[in-house]
């Protein structure tokens, strides 16, 4: 497309003895329901003002939504701990250092939930200690993001293929 999409990845400290699985299924169940089981999305003024963003000012904003089905809603009201300012702040900062990076008529979406599982191992062809069985992408644990995901899956597929030979 014509429009950049990124992510932003916050980590949360939970409180001592609350399970980061448990946590995090209840969680998103709450957004979720919150969306109408549809992914939110907010114009990224409204963020700031703290508004749901108008079907008609939608419309008129420009940004075209990379998806067709979504719920709009402010975003804030589901945020817990600090990400409202984490994501303001890092917009910020990205702004500061390349002006106009992220217009004020950029979309938001949510919610996207990961976990990080650091303790998988794989070896420099993505396989994993089980033969044959490969991990790639956010699961690794080695890296974030759909691009780095892209690489170890060509990278893990590569290998794939050269065993058949």
């Amino acid at each position: 497309t014509q429009q950049t999409n990124f992510g932003i990845v916050s980590t949360i400290k939970l409180p001592q003895g609350v399970d980061g699985t448990n946590f995090g299924l209840s969680y998103i169940k709450m957004f979720i329901e919150f969306t109408d089981f549809k992914p939110a999305l907010q114009i990224l003024d409204d963020f700031i003002a703290k508004r749901v963003t108008d079907k008609v000012i939608l419309q008129r904003n420009g940004v075209v939504p990379t998806i067709s089905d979504y719920s709009l809603t402010d975003i804030n009201m589901v945020l817990l701990f600090d990400l409202r300012t984490k994501i303001l702040r890092l917009i910020e900062k990205i702004n500061n250092e390349y002006p106009r990076s992220i217009p004020r008529n950029s979309l938001l979406f949510g919610p996207v939930l990961e976990r990080i599982f650091p303790k998988v191992s794989i070896d420099s062809n993505m396989e994993s200690s089980v033969k044959g069985f490969y991990v790639v992408g956010d699961i690794s644990g080695k890296a974030i993001g759909v691009v780095t995901g892209a690489a170890m899956g060509i990278k893990a597929a590569g290998h794939i293929m050269r065993s058949f030979r």
